[in-house]
């Protein structure tokens, strides 16, 4: 059992890694972009980044962001105060992330 434990220990470890590598890239990434306001999470596998300045309706963005090819969950979803926002999840493979936020930047120039 032990041996088991220590295995895992070393699993959590690497995907902590990998999930925080990734939630600073799409915090960077995304803060980078005119008019985009994203702060890094306290927890969980999402950023909850603001776009009000470009696309006040998150139902909106959402549709503008999934004819680019990106799926993000409107932050109206998350009650009133979402308005303007979109929910990303980062616990995915990095190069996932990187075309992603490589179509969002070509969207909202």
């Amino acid at each position: 059992m032990s041996e088991f434990l220590n295995k895992s220990d070393a699993y959590l470890k690497r995907v902590g890694e990998f999930c925080k590598a990734n939630m600073e890239k799409m915090v960077a990434r995304l803060s980078a972009i005119p008019g985009v306001r994203c702060t890094a999470p306290r927890g969980g596998f999402y950023v909850f980044a603001d776009f009000s300045a470009i696309e006040p309706s998150s139902q909106k963005l959402f549709k503008r962001l999934m004819d680019a090819g990106v799926a993000v969950v409107p932050g109206v979803f998350f009650g009133s105060k979402g308005e303007g926002r979109a929910r990303m999840m980062f616990a995915c493979p990095a190069d996932h992330i990187d075309r992603c936020l490589d179509k969002i930047e070509e969207n909202l120039k």
